[in-house]
Formats: C-alpha cells, structure tokens, sequence
C-alpha cells in the first residue's frame, strides 16, 4: 500500500506529463528502501501467502532480492506511468474539464492485483532459495579440533582458537561466515551424564532467550547436532568479548578512577534489570563479568541463577557462589536468602577492583566467617538477627573482638564516595545492606544512570525447574529452549 500510495501521488502531480525517468527513480528507490529496511515489505507481501513462509527467511531473502527487486520496480513504474498516461489522455480527449483522478485511482486499484501477485511469485523464488540454503548450512557439519577437543559446527561457523575452559565446558573463537561476525562457542560435553550439568544448562538457556540487556551476555545460536532423542553435546554461540575482569584484574594494567565507576555503573545497571526480572544471579565474581578494550561489560554464566517466587525473601538452596564472594547469609547456612546475596558479591568485587586482590579470601567457610568479622568489626545483637542457626551465633560471638578496618587506610587512592557505596554494600545483616537500585541512586553514580535509557524488565521470570526432574523430562525441556533458535 505504501508503494501504490506513492505511486498514485507521482501520477496525480505529473497528469497529463508525468517524467518516465522519475518513475524508474522511484522504483530503485524503493527496491533499496526495501534491501534496507529487513525486506519488512517482502515479508508482508509473503505473508498474504497460505504457505505461511518464515519471515526470518523473508528478510534474509530480501537481501539478496533486494537489487533485482528495483529493477522489477523500475519496470513497474515505467507501466503504470505509461497506463496513467494513456486513460488520461482518453479522457481530456473527450471532456477537457473532466479530472482524471479517479480513473487513475481505479487503474491503481486494478493494476494492485497484479502487482502483488508478481511481486509474490518472485519473493517465494527467492526465499526457497534462501531456504534450501539455510537447511544446507544446518545439514553440513564440519568435525574441527580446537585444542586438545573436537568441536562439531554447522558449516557457518568456522573455528579460530581456544579460549579456554569456562563453566562445564570448553571454549573457543569462531566466525559465523553468515554474517561475517566473530562468537564464542562453549562446547558441553555428554550434558545429560551429570544431572547438576544439565540443570544448569537448562537455566542459562531459559535465562538468556528471556533476558535482553546491553549489560547481560548475549546468546545467539545454539546448535543441533544429534534428533531429540539421541542428542548428548550441546553448542552454545555467545557474543564474544575480549577478557574478563579476573584475568584484568591479574595484569599491572591501572584502572583509572573513571574506568571504574564506569565498570561499577554497568555491573549494577545488568544486576538493575536481573533483580526487576525476578534474576539472583547467585555466582557473581570477577570471572563471571566480561570486558571488552573499550569497558564495556557484560554479565554472564547463568547457570546457578534462580527466579524468586514472591516478595522478600525465597527459598534457594545448593552450593552458590564462590566462597571469597559469598554472601554471609550463606555462610551461616541460611536456607531463605533474597537478591541482597547478589550485592554483597558485588561489594566484594568493588573492593577488589579497589585493592587489585581479593577482599576474603578464605580457606574455608569458618575462615571465610573471620575475614568478615575482622573487617566490619564484632557485630551487634541486631547484626546477627538474621542468622538462624544457634551455633553459627555462637562461632561468631566466641571470635575475637574486633572495631573493624578503615577504608581510607585500605583504599587511600579511592574516591570517598566510592568507600561509601562499598561500606553500604558489604553490610553483615542483609535486611540493612543497600539495594541495586539504592547503589546507582548513590551520589558516586550522580550523572550515569538513567532510568528511561536503562528501564527495567517488562514482566518478572519465574523458573520452576525442579532439581529432581528425569532425564527424559530434562532432554524434552532442553530440545524446545533449543528449538526457539532455529524456527521449528
């Protein structure tokens, strides 16, 4: 309809001598509109279509289709200028006062049907071409040693170099030669022979296909390699960043005092929009924040993150985070624990990006118990009202006495404001720690954080996957997140 309106206008200001030139224009001009608006047009003229074509398909098929559709459109235009022409020089021949308007509009209406239907034809030519293309690229597999492992890969993506081990798998660079893009890809191998593994791959796919965020990792693609039934590797293609802030953090590199706020800023804008989606994520820690060259960061490993089932506190059991950023109400065994967990890894990372090593590093759960005392100083009754096991008060109360350490002397570099958001989040009592959005409303973050550029999520997630499901249940779980990447 846009076409044919602007047609229709070209013909109305043109009677009785509308420019054969013009209309070519117009036709290319569209054909590259179309090329380079995603084939919205094609999808829409294939949509009219009973075949119920893919729009994916569409749109990537548009792209190829898009110069020779101007060409098509040129002659189209070049058709209707010589059709507008000749019932309008019918007409004045006739009754000079007469106004062609709604001859031409009639013309317009009629040549449409046509139009259409031609357009049609062509635009299905080229999505089974697109189409046979795509299923031959899922269909062609190539075997590649990366490392010391073999990766199997659609015929798209072709291998660079290891990366590394990350959670539960192996890592490596590759090109997608589709669209000419550097991924990351993490191999797991034989998901289902560890119930935990399978599990946990299971919520990082359901949390990534839900989560859309600048500051949250991204996943692209996961590929099919084995039917539903027999399928036991699983191959995840993530955006690929350059480092992380672990491995950051090791080298002599200084951070100035801007790359850290910014650092700051970011890791609590993606934690902003985890929280508002109802997201703990449950293992935050240096290697788990992804850094490019130029700051940006990204959160990732989803794979111990929960979904908390009402407000306040949620029942969320199994080992969880590392124990040099565990939360103490994990600590001490607590079973109900909330998003606050998430901010005192966060105050645990702040420190460490502060001091360039890690703020506890305990050899065990009681020494890790110690460390935190002896920083914040003995606690108060009201500290420890949280903790609901006797003897967990107990070991705290016969430690030694402490008044705590102070930041300045820790940190002197360190902005004061910055000490002041980091005291706020390493609270012992997680009802008096501050909150995700307390910390980007923090006078240190006055200028970065916008609530209308960075909003939060449009609905909460709720994750109810049972930790004893079966395998069967499990694999039929996986297979459909699976199935969202590949329009099945």
């Amino acid at each position: 309809m846009i076409l044919l309106n602007l047609c229709l206008t070209r013909v109305r200001n043109s009677v009785p001598n509308p420019s054969r030139s013009s209309w070519t224009c117009l036709g290319l001009g569209l054909g590259v509109v179309i090329r380079n608006h995603d084939g919205d047009l094609i999808a829409a003229a294939v949509r009219r279509e009973p075949a119920g074509w893919s729009v994916k398909l569409a749109e990537a098929a548009a792209c190829r289709f898009g110069i020779r559709l101007a060409q098509i459109l040129g002659f189209i235009m070049v058709h209707v200028e010589t059709g507008a022409s000749n019932v309008v020089a019918g007409v004045t021949k006739k009754n000079d006062d007469f106004s062609p308007t709604f001859l031409i509009d009639d013309y317009i209406v009629a040549l449409s049907k046509n139009f259409m239907s031609f357009i049609t034809f062509h635009v299905k030519r080229a999505v089974t071409c697109e189409d046979k293309r795509m299923k031959w690229l899922n269909t062609n597999r190539r075997h590649c040693r990366v490392g010391q492992a073999v990766f199997e890969l659609d015929a798209k993506y072709v291998p660079l170099q290891p990366l590394g081990k990350g959670s539960y798998g192996l890592v490596c660079s590759a090109i997608n030669l589709k669209t000419v893009e550097k991924v990351a890809i993490k191999k797991i191998s034989d998901v289902f022979a560890d119930q935990v593994v399978a599990l946990r791959t299971l919520r990082e796919l359901v949390i990534l296909r839900n989560v859309r965020h600048d500051y949250v990792i991204g996943l692209r693609d996961v590929m099919i390699t084995s039917p539903k039934n027999t399928f036991k590797d699983i191959y995840l293609v993530y955006e690929i960043m350059d480092s992380d802030l672990d491995r950051i953090l090791r080298t002599p590199q200084p951070l100035s005092s801007d790359h850290i706020k910014f650092i700051m800023f970011q890791l609590l804008e993606g934690l902003r929009y985890l929280h508002s989606a109802n997201i703990v994520h449950r293992d935050l820690k240096p290697a788990n924040i992804l850094i490019n060259a130029n700051s940006d960061l990204k959160i990732c490993d989803f794979g111990l993150s929960r979904t908390c089932k009402g407000e306040g506190e949620s029942s969320l059991t199994d080992y969880v985070v590392t124990r040099w950023y565990r939360a103490p109400e994990l600590l001490v065994c607590n079973d109900n624990y909330d998003a606050a967990i998430d901010m005192w890894s966060v105050g645990c990372i702040f420190a460490e990006i502060l001091g360039r090593k890690p703020l506890f590093p305990g050899k065990n759960p009681l020494d890790q118990i110690k460390l935190i005392i002896n920083f914040l100083g003995s606690p108060s009754e009201s500290d420890l009202a949280f903790i609901k096991s006797p003897n967990a008060v107990k070991y705290i109360k016969g430690l030694p006495y402490s008044y705590g350490l102070r930041l300045e002397l820790m940190y002197p570099r360190a902005d004061p404001l910055a000490l002041d958001l980091l005291r706020r989040m390493l609270v012992l009592n997680p009802t008096k720690r501050i909150t995700v959005t307390e910390a980007l409303r923090h006078p240190y973050m006055a200028g970065m954080h916008d609530p209308t550029q960075y909003p939060t999520a449009m609905r909460p997630l709720d994750i109810d996957i049972k930790a004893n499901v079966g395998e069967s249940c499990l694999r039929e779980l996986m297979w459909r997140e699976m199935m969202f990447y590949h329009n099945v």
